[in-house]
């Protein structure tokens, strides 16, 4: 599967995934442990010495932490401009106007990326956690971005999904 490419700076658009043939799946970048956890579970099924298995249940899991939760009506927004792109040839100047749609309704990776940074700092904990000895946890920004990127896969995934279903392409 390609990977969507980050921006070099917050607010700036992805870029779609190149178009080349792998034979081994690309890390993804930045490295998460979701991400590393799922990558080693389909590798596993070309090796003979490693194997990693995961339960459908901490699959999803994985998959669900690894991506913004969205409201319903947040879903449907999205849903609806993806079916409002889906006649325009998967280019990326379009994927440009696809990501500027969502930006424009405050769906765009970077402002949800802000909004979950901000909802998921507990300052009573971290100051607990310090005067404990502990060391205090916060998502990692490579954690961050990893959630952002997959949330552009996702939707560069339907994206394309629906492009294939309104030209009648099923391959």
């Amino acid at each position: 599967m390609s990977t969507i490419s980050a921006p070099q700076l917050p607010g700036r658009h992805y870029a779609l995934p190149a178009q080349q043939a792998t034979t081994k799946p690309a890390l993804p970048s930045p490295v998460s442990v979701a991400g590393l956890l799922l990558q080693a579970q389909s590798q596993s099924a070309n090796s003979s010495t490693d194997f990693v298995t995961l339960s459908p249940r901490a699959q999803q899991h994985l998959r669900q932490s690894a991506t913004f939760s969205l409201t319903g009506t947040q879903r449907q927004q999205v849903a609806d401009i993806i079916a409002k792109h889906k006649d325009a040839p998967i280019t990326q100047e379009n994927f440009n106007r696809l990501q500027d749609d969502l930006k424009a309704i405050g769906l765009a990776p970077h402002q949800l990326l802000g909004k979950d940074l901000t909802t998921s700092f507990n300052p009573s904990l971290s100051l607990i956690s310090a005067f404990s000895g502990r060391p205090v946890t916060t998502p990692s920004f490579a954690d961050a971005q990893y959630k952002a990127t997959n949330y552009v896969q996702q939707i560069y995934s339907q994206w394309k999904e629906a492009s294939s279903e309104a030209s009648g392409d099923l391959a």
